[in-house]
This record gives structure tokens, C-alpha cells and sequence, in this order.
């Protein structure tokens, strides 16, 4: 009989610790963790229970890594806990730690695209953004990216965001030009698209937008050249990759450059920048400035609108055109002199006179 009351007595005694470890166990589980910060950790994909407690246990985020494992196994949430990257509170419990990882609240990363921003600008911005993945090491064609604010996810690769930038350019561009009004002079939604690129770099105000793609609508109307800053900016800077260095001046509206609008006619080959949606919809929808001949400010002579403008453009023009042949007549006058000094010195040469003796031997004679 003493065996079966030792054995009763240790019975009662293993039921006991048992009772301890439970107890303990259950408020481990439900008190507050050691965490005092929030603390962002990311639970990799096809880790296990094991793996994940000693994660959060290296994190600070919970104190007994065993305790959590067997309360994730307990509770059977251990398989459906979900990899990403997830942002904790101070002092949450464990069973919260259970509860978000069974959720798959992930934290949310956020990149604005400012509008604007030359393609590899916008490259580089990605480039520098954090929790992504990969390298875009060839910007896109210009104006395919639309500015605009995206969310992702720790481990998306860097050039996922670029095709969704790419097709949320060509949605937007698709519903503008579908409600462009009629009678622009633009062929194609391309052509808006360059047209708006424009309109993006020469201001930021909502307001001036519709006025000064009217502008430049009116312009391509007649034939005029559009005589935009921007677009000599890009050409004379490479797209951006170098920088201007100086002021505009006179020696730069002769440069010939498909972009210098103050030589050519016409829009230029490709956009200047990314435009946002706003200066698309400007762009095409444009028709109360754009039927009224106006330039970058409201300009009325007598009314006559159409006057000024034209006036104004011819002058422009006829300026340019002073300046490039100014510019080839300097040219010609120099390779003039160039060839008339080496002539000279040929002659001397053969003569064997230098040119201080031959003025000593004319002075006399006309004296």
C-alpha cells in the first residue's frame, strides 16, 4: 500500500507542476509581451513554427520562443501563419503576435511619383526606394510613366512597379484622348502626350495649365513654332543627364536640336518628361484658350488677339532667323581671314621676306 500512496503522492505532484506550466503557459499567452517599441520584422516565406518564434524571440517581440511554438501548435494556427513583413506594437502578447500573423496585415509601402520627372529621374527614385527588390537599369521610353502615388509590398521587384506605371499611363492616356474635344490638331494620343509633357514642365498651377496648352494649340493651328523653354532645356541637357550650367541665351535658341522648338516647327519628337494626369486632361481639353489666340498671358489689342499673337511669333521668328545667319556670316568672315592669312604667310615663305621687311620696304615709297 506505501507504493500506491507514493504513487498517488507524485501523481498529485506531476498534476501540480503541470498545473504550474499551464498556468504559466496561458498568462505568457495572453499578458503583455517585452517588446516597448513598434518593430518591424518580415517572416520569410517557408519558414517554420520553430523558425517564426525565433524570429520574433531575436526581435524582442516575444520572450519564450518554446512557449509561443507550442501555443501556435495548441491553438493549430502554426500552419496558417502567413509570411510578409509586419509592423508590431509595444507590448503586444503573444496571441496578438498569432492573431496578425493569421491575418496577413502586412505593412504597406508607399511611393509618389512627383509629376514632371524625366523617365530616368523616375528610375532612380524607384531605385532608392526601400523593401523592393532587383534593379531598373534602362529608364523607359519618356512620358510612359504615370505620376502618381503606389503601394507595395516588402519583396515586390522594382520592375513590377514600372509596368504598373507603365499601364496606368496608358489607361489614363487612352480615357483622356477618348474625351479630347474636337478639332486639335493632334494626330494621335502621342502627340497629346508630348503636347502635355510640355505643359507639365512650364508650370504647376492647375489654373494656367488649360491656358497655356491653348497657347500651344493655337500655335500648331497656324503653323507657328512653339517656341517652349522646356523643350530646348531637354535637348540642350541631354534629357536631363547633364546639367544647363547657364541661363538661357541667344546662342542657345539657334542650336539645331529636334527639341529646340524655336528653330523647328512642330512638336518635338518624344515628351520631355512624365506628365500627370491633369496636364493630359489640359492638354485636350483646352478649346476656351485655344480658340482664343492668346499667349502665355492675356494679351488684347483693340481685341485682336489673333494680331498680337501672330505679330509677336513673326518677330520671334525673324529674330532666329537674324541670328542664325549673323551666326554663318561671323562663320564666313572668319574662314575669310583664316584663308587670307595663310595665303600671306605662303607667300612670304617663298619670297623669303618676313612680313616686319616687306612693311619696312613698302613705307618708303609712301612716304
Amino acid at each position: 500500500m506505501r507504493w500506491l500512496r507514493y504513487g498517488v503522492l507524485g501523481l498529485v505532484a506531476v498534476l501540480a507542476v503541470l498545473a504550474g506550466v499551464l498556468g504559466w503557459g496561458i498568462g505568457d499567452y495572453f499578458n503583455a509581451g517585452p517588446l516597448n517599441q513598434p518593430t518591424t520584422v518580415v517572416i520569410a516565406k517557408g519558414d517554420s513554427i520553430a523558425q517564426i518564434a525565433a524570429t520574433l524571440a531575436a526581435a524582442g517581440i516575444i520572450a519564450h520562443p518554446r512557449a509561443f511554438e507550442a501555443a501556435a501548435n495548441l491553438t493549430g494556427a502554426a500552419p496558417g501563419l502567413k509570411a510578409g513583413e509586419y509592423e508590431f506594437p509595444p507590448g503586444i502578447s503573444p496571441r496578438f503576435v498569432i492573431e496578425l500573423l493569421l491575418s496577413g496585415r502586412v505593412v504597406r509601402h508607399k511611393l509618389t511619383v512627383p509629376e514632371g520627372l524625366t523617365s530616368a529621374e523616375v528610375v532612380a527614385l524607384l531605385n532608392a526606394a526601400p523593401a523592393l527588390e532587383g534593379r531598373v537599369e534602362i529608364p523607359p521610353p519618356e512620358g510612359t510613366l504615370l505620376p502618381e502615388t503606389y503601394f507595395y509590398l516588402w519583396g515586390e521587384r522594382r520592375q513590377e512597379l514600372i509596368v504598373r506605371m507603365t499601364r496606368a499611363m496608358d489607361e489614363a492616356l487612352a480615357k483622356a484622348w477618348a474625351a479630347r474635344v474636337p478639332g486639335l490638331p493632334l494626330a494621335n494620343s502621342q502627340q497629346a502626350l508630348i503636347l502635355a509633357s510640355i505643359v507639365e514642365k512650364e508650370t504647376a498651377r492647375k489654373d494656367e495649365r488649360p491656358r497655356i496648352a491653348g497657347v500651344y494649340i493655337r500655335r500648331l493651328r497656324l503653323g507657328m513654332r512653339l517656341q517652349a523653354d522646356p523643350t530646348l532645356i531637354y535637348g540642350l541637357t541631354q534629357g536631363g543627364r547633364v546639367p544647363l550650367g547657364h541661363a538661357l541665351g541667344h546662342a542657345d535658341v539657334i542650336v539645331d536640336s529636334p527639341y529646340n522648338t524655336y528653330f523647328f516647327t512642330g512638336l518635338p519628337p518624344t515628351p520631355i518628361a512624365n506628365p500627370g494626369v491633369a496636364a493630359i486632361n489640359a492638354a485636350l481639353d483646352c478649346a476656351p484658350w485655344a480658340t482664343a489666340a492668346r499667349l502665355a498671358v492675356p494679351v488684347t489689342f483693340f481685341g485682336a488677339d489673333f494680331l498680337v499673337t501672330f505679330l509677336v511669333a513673326f518677330f520671334a521668328d525673324f529674330l532666329v532667323a537674324f541670328l542664325v545667319a549673323f551666326r554663318g556670316r561671323l562663320e564666313g568672315s572668319a574662314l575669310r581671314r583664316s584663308a587670307s592669312s595663310s595665303q600671306a604667310r605662303s607667300s612670304e615663305i617663298v619670297s623669303g621676306v618676313s612680313p616686319s621687311r616687306s612693311v619696312a620696304l613698302v613705307s618708303p615709297s609712301v612716304t
